[in-house]
């Protein structure tokens, strides 16, 4: 499996470096786990199922990634505890 030649693929069909390389990612991941005993034990989301089947170059859903700060990891810990 070479990651450049994926990626670089991915980028030819008009994915944004980010995006080339995230769903290259996708790929490596979804191919190890449907390699391995555990593939009958995994769930995948719609999101990403759906973007595989139908071939977008984006997805309608995007996960949006805050960097932590003492105050969030606080306001976590004490939901996750209530």
């Amino acid at each position: 499996m070479n990651l450049e030649e994926i990626r670089n693929s991915y980028l030819d069909e008009g994915f944004s470096y980010i995006d080339a390389g995230s769903r290259t990612c996708q790929d490596v991941i979804l191919t190890l786990i449907g390699r391995s005993p555990l593939s009958k034990n995994v769930t995948i989301k719609g999101g990403v199922v759906m973007q595989h089947l139908s071939g977008s170059s984006r997805r309608a859903t995007r996960p949006v990634l805050t960097p932590p700060t003492d105050a969030t990891i606080k306001m976590q810990q004490q939901t996750l505890n209530q």
